[in-house]
């Protein structure tokens, strides 16, 4: 059983590779990390500190002494806006989100903007601002006017955060731990298990409560203690749970309580006098475990669980209890 279980552990890191190699552009987040200012004498150097592959369009001049600069794709902004710059001519940076793909970096002077020379370097983009008697006509960029732009007002900076998402889905497997004795003499202790999750985040603030639904199948097959006749035994666990999430950096961590009804079938060979044992019950249990985010719309699951329930079988007590330990891949949508 444990060969089994080692499959369906490389079956999720399968999956994964596939993902990946299929989603490259999910691996490095497009980000503006900062923006730092350099005066060097009659130069004005500006350097846009970016991560990931995005698109910069031309600059465009605005009414009041401003330069928009367009930048597409940008996925986080970790930039202040207003960013007050002490300089002789640049009075402030300001950040304008146009829509969904376009946000302007927008530089605003003191006087009416000077030329520049824009380039790509390995850390971003640099402009370098300096008066026309100190370029040469093949250096001078002339930004392109557009009286008409219009931006969209002042709106906080627009971030993809790794963390809880409104709704998750995933797939896990695991081991099953049953704690009633006869099981373990028949079946031995452990059970591999599948199981399919659907998770929604309560609208409160944080993110830190999710209703948790899941489906467990196991099953196993085993001997009868004295003519060693095959036996099987299946049980499926649908389980609900109410949870308490706690989110830093890449990881959210969870906890909280939960409610099961478990249905359990066990087949015997033809010559038993009955051809299986089926039942169904209440029982309850206790769940933890930690989301390792990959990108923010994957992530790793790593989870216990302890159930509790006791049932009668054939007018003898079974303990169906016990642990269950099981990794997993989740898939979140919308925030």
């Amino acid at each position: 059983m444990r060969k089994v279980f080692i499959k369906s552990v490389l079956f999720c890191f399968f999956v994964l590779g596939i993902l990946v190699i299929f989603n490259p552009a999910g691996q490095i987040q497009k980000v503006l990390e900062k923006i730092s200012v350099d005066r060097q004498g009659p130069r004005l150097k500006v350097l846009l500190h970016l991560q990931g592959q995005v698109e910069i369009d031309k600059g465009q001049l605005l009414q009041g002494n401003q330069l928009a600069l367009p930048i597409k794709s940008l996925e986080k902004i970790s930039v202040p806006s207003p960013l007050i710059v002490e300089d002789q001519s640049l009075k402030r940076i300001k950040i304008r989100v146009a829509d969904q793909e376009t946000v302007y970096v927008i530089f605003e002077f003191k006087t009416p903007v000077p030329y520049f020379i824009a380039t790509d370097v390995p850390s971003g983009y640099e402009m370098v601002f300096i008066e026309k008697s100190s370029l040469s006509s093949s250096e001078v960029a002339y930004p392109q006017v557009k009286p008409s732009l219009k931006l969209a007002p002042p709106s906080p900076p627009v971030e993809r955060e790794f963390g809880p998402h409104r709704i998750e889905l995933g797939f896990a497997s695991g081991i099953t731990l049953i704690k009633d004795t006869v099981f373990k003499e028949l079946y031995g202790q452990e059970m591999v298990s599948f199981r399919g999750e659907y998770a929604v985040v309560l609208p409160l603030p944080l993110n830190t409560l999710d209703l948790w639904l899941g489906i467990c199948y196991a099953r196993k097959d085993g001997e009868s203690s004295y003519l060693k006749d095959k036996i099987n035994f299946q049980l499926w666990r649908f389980s609900y749970a109410l949870r308490y999430l706690y989110s830093f950096s890449r990881f959210t961590a969870y906890l909280g309580p939960g409610l099961d009804l478990v249905i359990y079938r066990e087949k015997y060979p033809p010559e038993f006098l009955i051809p299986s044992t089926y039942g169904r019950e209440l029982g309850f249990h206790v769940q933890g475990g930690i989301h390792i985010y990959l990108i923010p719309s994957l992530s790793l699951d790593l989870k216990l669980k302890y159930n509790f329930l006791k049932t009668m079988a054939n007018q003898i007590e079974v303990d169906l209890g016990g642990a269950e330990a099981s990794l997993g891949l989740r898939f979140g949508f919308g925030r």
